[in-house]
């Protein structure tokens, strides 16, 4: 998936730091995200360094790979600024709700398989990186993306 260079932008708080993120979905590969036929929620975990960086990105386990790129890319945008403590050595959970159903075919398999929101809810804390210590860490408020028709 061609995922395009978004603009960096400088956060001072959390709400800010969702809003950052949410900022930088707004121009994703619809092309690409609309074959995908699907329905789901993705949970991506990532820590904000004491220096600020974002780093140890990580995506529940049934992310779709052009998701995962994407929200890569909208969280490696965060820059944070010198006094905003509250975030810099920190971890964040950020629930990413999606339905990009342009491709469907709209038979009743299609739509059968392309709901895997509550599966994913149930397993929201299987990370592609297992969790090795219980997780501590602030839940940022849900992003939401659908396909446009």
């Amino acid at each position: 998936m061609l995922v395009t260079a978004q603009a960096q932008i400088p956060i001072n708080n959390l709400k800010e730091l969702s809003q950052a993120v949410s900022t930088n979905l707004a121009k994703p590969d619809w092309e690409e995200l609309d074959k995908l036929c699907i329905q789901s929620v993705v949970f991506m975990k990532f820590d904000i360094s004491e220096s600020g960086k974002t780093q140890n990105i990580t995506f529940s386990k049934t992310a779709p790979p052009a998701v995962k790129d994407m929200l890569k890319a909208a969280v490696n945008t965060i820059i944070v600024n010198g006094h905003a403590k509250e975030i810099r050595g920190k971890t964040f959970l950020q629930p990413f709700i999606f339905m990009y159903e342009v491709g469907c075919q709209n038979t009743l398999e299609d739509r059968l398989n392309k709901d895997q929101f509550h599966q994913n809810l149930l397993t929201m804390l299987s990370f592609e990186e297992p969790l090795t210590t219980p997780l501590s860490c602030t839940v940022l408020p849900p992003l939401m993306q659908s396909s446009k028709w």
